[in-house]
C-alpha cells in the first residue's frame, strides 16, 4: 500500500521516515505521556487534509479503550494508520527500530486493506505481543491472506450458485414429496 500522506508527530529520529514533521500539540498526550489513537488520527487528518491513505508515525505511547498499549492501529473509515516507535526501540540494538517500524506499518496497512489477523507464522498479519517478535515476523503476506486469484474467486462463486440452485430445487420438489394435500372442508 502506498500512503499518499505521511506525518511524523513528536521526536521520531529523522532517518526513519521522510515526512512532514510536527510537534505533539498541547493536550494530545494524557498525564502519563500516552496518546489516544483516536485523538492522534484526528490530529493527523486535520494537519494533513486530503484524499488517500494517511500514515502517522509518533514517539508517543499509543492507547485505546480496549488496549493498554499498541504498536499501531488502522482506522479504516478514515483511511489512516498510526504507528508508534515508543515500544519498538531497543537500546541494545538501535538498528532494529527501522525494520520493526516498517514491519508494523506493513501490518497496519494490511488492516487498512481489510485483512484480519492470521495465525500463519510466516505472515505479516500475524499478531505479536512484543517488539522482539517483530524481528521474526516477515513483511509479506502468507498464501492464505491477501487478494485471492480469480480462479479461487470463481470456485467460490460457482459453489454459491450451486447451493442456491439446490435450495431452489428442494423448494420446488418439496410439495411433490409430501403427496396430495388433504382438503379440509369448510363449515
Amino acid at each position: 500500500m502506498t500512503f499518499t500522506r505521511a506525518l511524523v508527530v513528536g521526536e521520531v529520529p529523522a532517518g526513519l521516515l521522510h515526512a512532514e514533521r510536527l510537534p505533539a500539540p498541547p493536550g494530545l498526550l494524557d498525564s502519563l505521556g500516552r496518546a489516544s489513537v483516536d485523538r492522534i488520527i484526528e490530529f493527523g487528518c486535520c494537519a494533513l487534509p486530503g484524499d488517500g491513505p494517511l500514515l502517522i508515525v509518533t514517539d508517543a505511547d499509543l492507547t485505546r479503550r480496549e488496549c493498554q498499549w499498541l504498536f499501531g492501529y488502522a482506522d479504516v473509515p478514515r483511511a489512516a494508520v498510526v504507528v508508534s516507535t515508543y515500544r519498538l526501540a531497543d537500546p541494545a540494538r538501535p538498528e532494529a527500530l527501522q525494520a520493526r517500524l516498517l514491519n508494523e506499518i506493513a501490518h497496519e496497512a494490511g488492516h487498512l486493506r481489510g485483512l484480519r489477523h492470521c495465525s500463519h507464522e510466516s505472515c505479516v498479519m500475524r499478531p505479536v505481543t512484543s517488539a522482539a517478535e517483530l524481528d521474526s515476523r516477515p513483511e509479506f503476506l502468507c498464501g492464505n491472506c491477501g487478494p485471492k486469484p480469480w480462479s479461487a474467486r470463481l470456485r467460490v462463486a460457482f459453489a454459491a450458485m450451486f447451493l442456491i440452485a439446490m435450495v431452489a430445487a428442494l423448494n420446488l420438489l418439496m410439495p411433490l414429496a409430501a403427496g396430495p394435500r388433504f382438503a379440509m372442508p369448510f363449515t
